[in-house]
């Protein structure tokens, strides 16, 4: 079996690990859930709820459509950890707080001047 058979195989396993009332598509809560398996803290439900919007036809997942989802939902859980991880670096206190200047640096440095 090639890669995207495996792939395919561990999605569908997935999707009917997480379908407990075989109704063919998942909620934002079981995609939720399914990324918080994964992924140490997963992202708030907003997020996914954004994930959604933004890579599924609806407002539930297909089958057809966990992959996709699962890679928004990692995209932005990266980038959260990210961010958290440049805001500790100027966070020299270690008391979660940054100055202004701090971070207008930081959000210009990500946004650029705009």
């Amino acid at each position: 079996m090639g890669e995207l058979g495996e792939r395919n195989s561990l999605v569908d396993q997935i999707f009917q690990q997480y379908d407990a009332d075989l109704k063919g598509e998942l909620t934002a809560v079981q995609a939720q859930s399914i990324h918080a398996d994964m992924r140490i803290g997963g992202i708030s439900f907003q997020q996914v709820e954004a994930s959604i919007d933004y890579t599924c036809l609806g407002d539930t997942v297909e089958k057809s459509e966990l992959f996709e989802l699962l890679q928004e939902m990692d995209r932005r859980y990266f980038l959260v950890q990210d961010f958290r991880w440049e805001f500790s670096m100027l966070d020299r206190e270690m008391k979660d707080t940054i100055t202004e200047d701090q971070a207008r640096w930081f959000l210009q440095a990500v946004h650029g001047d705009f």
